[in-house]
């Protein structure tokens, strides 16, 4: 094969040539040449699908974070009798980055969306006996956002997000639930440790945001709750609720 492509194109023709396109037409394979084929392309559209819509339509953002070359998105979206389909290693590299960067992810902080979080607190439950979840709900955004409009609130939350991924432990994680609230899951942690953690993440939060086209610096705080199973709950959704309950208590004291 690659004589004939070297007679087609030239001496100039390369291994290093052919080796770019033979891995660039191997990406899409006719279906009569893997098996499982209709499901195979109807799994992938509906994954390239699911992550440009996750990216607010931005097509070529959702082919880079699969990993899967834009050409190659295209081809197979534009595909409408699902007559092409990814080479099955490919097709398994798509779905890893999906599961890992898209279906888990809040699309705009990049931080574990409010289902994901959900499941990693249960399975935080279930392996460890001391677990604390802080629950932090931003202060004076709204009018952050009536004032300046959303592209700059986002750029509130984004910030706010690499705050918390920041200072927060290796062992943590953290949340966007939705809007401007945000949850922590501490794996070990005590309420001293969570309370130390919780007056460092207010200080740098309420730190002023300067961002570009925006005059004034922007002042947002945060009021966090916290709550430790088995003390306040034992299940993943009675911690959310009862840490929620005390960040009011912040909030409002």
């Amino acid at each position: 094969v690659y004589g004939k492509i070297r007679q087609t194109m030239g001496s100039k023709f390369t291994v290093r040539d052919y080796l770019e396109k033979v891995d660039y037409d191997a990406r899409v394979v006719q279906l009569n040449k893997i098996k499982d084929k209709r499901a195979n392309a109807e799994d992938t559209k509906d994954i390239f699908i699911d992550s440009i819509e996750h990216f607010g339509g931005d097509v070529a953002l959702a082919a880079n974070t699969l990993d899967v070359p834009l050409d190659v998105m295209a081809k197979v979206l534009e595909d409408t009798d699902s007559k092409l389909a990814l080479r099955d290693d490919v097709l398994r590299t798509v779905e890893r980055n999906y599961r890992k960067k898209i279906i888990n992810k809040d699309s705009l902080t990049g931080l574990l969306n409010r289902a994901a979080f959900l499941r990693a607190l249960s399975a935080a439950i279930d392996n460890h006996k001391l677990v604390t979840v802080l629950f932090i709900d931003l202060d004076k955004f709204k009018p952050v956002n009536d004032t300046y409009g959303h592209e700059v609130g986002d750029k509130v939350l984004q910030s706010v997000a690499n705050i918390l991924m920041a200072q927060i432990p290796e062992n943590a994680d953290a949340c966007r639930l939705g809007g401007d609230e945000f949850a922590v899951l501490l794996p070990k942690a005590g309420v001293k440790n969570a309370r130390k953690l919780m007056s460092m993440l207010k200080r740098e939060i309420s730190t002023p945001y300067a961002f570009d086209g925006v005059d004034d610096p922007i002042e947002v705080s945060a009021s966090i709750g916290y709550a430790v199973y088995p003390d306040h709950g034992v299940t993943a959704s009675e911690l959310l609720a009862a840490s929620d309950k005390w960040m009011y208590e912040d909030k409002n004291g």
